[in-house]
């Protein structure tokens, strides 16, 4: 059996012990099924499944245990921010388009130009090897002004569909990120170098909103009202981690951040128009409101 149809497997058990406990027959059934819907053949034996299940947990640290009260597995304590939930995710669409051949007229993926995914296995490789990397750097996307840039990397982070590199500049020793659509030639270096101690890539944004980080500020305490007709959605798609609502009437949501207030945050506000009001602190209210005035001023 192929790699993938093996990672298929484990994903088609996660997927069913998702939905309720099943005991070891219940599994290869269902198992046969998707393998019928994906044209693989999935059937398993009960020793099988007992490697699955160890396998599940050595690549996706998802635990399935055995409840011999009920006689089934099921999963222990399924964490919804597991690092690999993006995987899942990932195998879930796959699964869903091998199944649907002729999704095309149905469904319709956003346009992109150049990502730079393609350099995430060389920088992931950088990152667990500790190598000082190079490469050249676009800056404002402008091919002619291209530099080159040595870097300590650190992490990776994602950000809107967008991906970045997390690295110490070696020029000035600061910490930065580095989009990936605007990397090119990467090379990893045969020198090594030191990860910084008190560095942890979660630490590091835990207070931003996107992927900067002012080095010189600290995180304040931001208050935002929204009306009616967006409080329903940023109440089920809280705009960070410290989101807390703080008030909740008329169907209007008051909420409470901790963040750094920086240029994407700012952006962020701004796309909501008149949905959204800063009530403090009144610096933030200021710029917004000085935004809104320049942009109605281009319409005199």
């Amino acid at each position: 059996m192929s790699k993938i149809e093996s990672i298929y497997r484990y994903f088609f058990i996660i997927r069913r012990l998702k939905k309720s406990g099943a005991n070891s027959q219940e599994i290869i059934n269902y198992l046969d099924k998707q393998g019928e819907l994906l044209g693989y053949d999935f059937h398993i034996s009960e020793r099988t499944l007992q490697r699955d299940i160890n396998d599940i947990r050595n690549i996706f640290s998802i635990f399935i245990v055995y409840d011999n009260r009920n006689k089934k597995y099921k999963i222990e304590e399924l964490d919804d921010n597991n690092p690999n939930a993006k995987i899942l995710e990932t195998l879930e669409w796959l699964s869903l388009m091998k199944i649907h051949k002729n999704f095309y007229g149905y469904i319709q993926f956003e346009r992109k130009e150049k990502s730079g995914i393609e350099n995430l296995s060389a920088l992931l490789e950088a990152i667990k090897e500790h190598k000082i990397t190079n490469f050249w750097y676009l800056k404002g996307f402008d091919v002619m002004n291209a530099e080159p840039r040595g870097v300590y990397p650190l992490g990776l982070k994602e950000f809107k569909s967008q991906w970045y590199l997390v690295a110490k500049d070696t020029r000035d020793g600061y910490i930065k990120t580095f989009g990936l659509d605007r990397i090119y030639n990467v090379e990893l270096t045969s020198s090594s170098f030191e990860s910084p101690q008190d560095f942890d890539l979660h630490t590091f944004f835990e207070h931003c909103f996107g992927i900067i980080r002012p080095p010189y500020e600290k995180p304040q305490d931001i208050i935002l009202s929204f009306s009616p007709n967006q409080s329903k959605y940023v109440r089920s798609h809280p705009l960070h981690h410290s989101q807390q609502i703080i008030n909740d009437t008329d169907g209007s949501i008051t909420i409470k951040l901790h963040i750094y207030i920086t240029f994407d945050f700012v952006m962020e506000l701004l796309s909501y128009g008149d949905a959204v009001k800063v009530i403090s602190p009144q610096s933030l209210a200021k710029d917004i409101e000085t935004s809104l005035h320049l942009a109605w001023i281009q319409y005199l």
